[in-house]
């Protein structure tokens, strides 16, 4: 946890470094200035961050104290008793949890904005072109969907990265991320530019694409997920 505290102290210092130079400077040209607001917005987020992490860690280090018992003898168990297969399982399956959890650590820096109206969409290498096109037609069947509106930028990311790792540890392959177009926020499409951010570091992301217009058009997108482990599993067993 303390790394991740010091890796979001970096970024506030760089970010407070680049605000610091557009602002020092006498005649900023509106394009900077846009890119500025951008800036300050996200060092609010950072800041947040950094105090919900200062807080769980405290909260955590109070808790294994309280917890301590004194030792009543020296000696270990050596041997651990069996699990059953079932167990063995669970187990794997908690392990590939938390590591997607780590890989989908998605961050605040370097973001692209993008236009309130504007229509893309990304695929990563391997993708099938057929496939993206259905992706960005929508013609996969839509398993579950999130709406950010009215959430801050730090609230969207956790949502964004929890609603990601649950859909794919469910199974599900094709939702949806309802975020809106930003036309009337500072600067406009921040959160729209965000999602597409995060969506290109999530690692269980194959494709996504703004969606069409009776699902939202510019303020949504439709997102390809990975199989996960039990699904590449089932596909095995029924191709053999």
């Amino acid at each position: 946890m303390q790394d991740h505290i010091d890796e979001l102290q970096n970024i506030k210092k760089q970010l407070e470094e680049q605000i610091r130079k557009t602002q020092n400077r006498p005649d900023v040209p509106e394009a900077e200035k846009k890119e500025q607001a951008g800036m300050e917005y996200e060092l609010q987020a950072v800041l947040n961050r950094i105090r919900e992490e200062e807080a769980e860690k405290n909260a955590s280090f109070t808790s294994m104290i309280d917890n301590v018992t004194p030792l009543e003898h020296d000696s270990i168990l050596l041997k651990t008793p069996g699990i059953t297969k079932e167990q063995a399982q669970a187990r794997r399956r908690s392990a590939e949890k938390e590591i997607y959890r780590e890989k989908l650590a998605l961050s605040l820096e370097k973001v692209v904005y993008l236009e309130p109206a504007s229509v893309t969409g990304f695929k990563k290498t391997g993708v099938q072109h057929g496939v993206f096109l259905k992706v960005k037609n929508g013609e996969y069947s839509i398993r579950d969907y999130i709406d950010l509106h009215n959430k801050t930028l730090d609230q969207a990311r956790l949502a964004v990265d929890q609603f990601l790792s649950g859909s794919y540890e469910r199974g599900y392959r094709f939702v949806i991320i309802i975020h809106g177009k930003g036309e009337f926020t500072k600067p406009q499409a921040l959160l729209k530019s965000f999602v597409f951010h995060w969506l290109k570091q999530a690692e269980p992301v194959l494709a996504f694409h703004h969606a069409m217009p009776y699902h939202g058009g510019p303020g949504a997108v439709y997102v390809l997920l990975k199989k996960n482990d039990q699904l590449r599993q089932n596909t095995r067993e029924r191709n053999s």
